[in-house]
């Protein structure tokens, strides 16, 4: 898998992502590895405008087993986060 589209519920520019709470998509990236892929996909987000906290309402809080996102994609535009 070179690419995983990833929802959430809130995303910051510095590639946090808030997702529901369960983990799966940070167990699935931690299972390709284990399974021998050791190249992490490109982590995309997706998302709308009010999702993405800017300035003080930022940053979206994350955990040692959280993955940062490479990308995000937003219905008005994309921003890429990392030089992935």
């Amino acid at each position: 898998i070179d690419i995983l589209v990833v929802p959430g519920l809130a995303f910051d520019d510095n590639g946090g992502r808030l997702g529901q709470g369960k983990g799966y998509y940070d167990r699935f990236i931690n299972q390709m590895r284990l399974g021998g892929d050791m190249r992490r996909p490109l982590l995309v987000a997706v998302g709308l405008e009010a999702s993405l906290l800017e300035g003080d309402e930022g940053p979206v809080p994350m955990s040692a087993h959280d993955f940062p996102m490479d990308a995000l994609v937003l219905p008005s535009r994309s921003m890429r986060i990392s030089s992935v």
